[in-house]
């Protein structure tokens, strides 16, 4: 379960994107001078942010299978967002 900042997070991605957000999971504090691959603010009063970093070293970076289905349903729905948008 993550902490209240993971909770805002994860709930403002939420409202963001209109979907629900699963929880994510916790890893210790990047060591100093990580370089970042990507970072969002979130929240610029409270400085919330969202940092992307390199996975660590030994990490396995290998992407599961997902399922067919899942990929269509998600594929669906993000081409008829688009489509309403313009």
């Amino acid at each position: 379960m993550p902490n209240s900042v993971g909770r805002k997070v994860l709930l403002r991605l939420s409202q963001i994107f209109y979907e629900g957000v699963p929880d994510s999971l916790a890893t210790p504090l990047a060591p100093a001078f990580a370089t970042a691959i990507a970072r969002v603010t979130l929240d610029k009063q409270t400085n919330l942010a969202l940092w992307w970093l390199p996975p660590s070293v030994g990490f396995d970076t290998q992407l599961p299978e997902e399922p067919i289905a899942l990929i269509e349903h998600f594929s669906e729905r993000l081409f008829q967002r688009l489509s309403a948008a313009s």
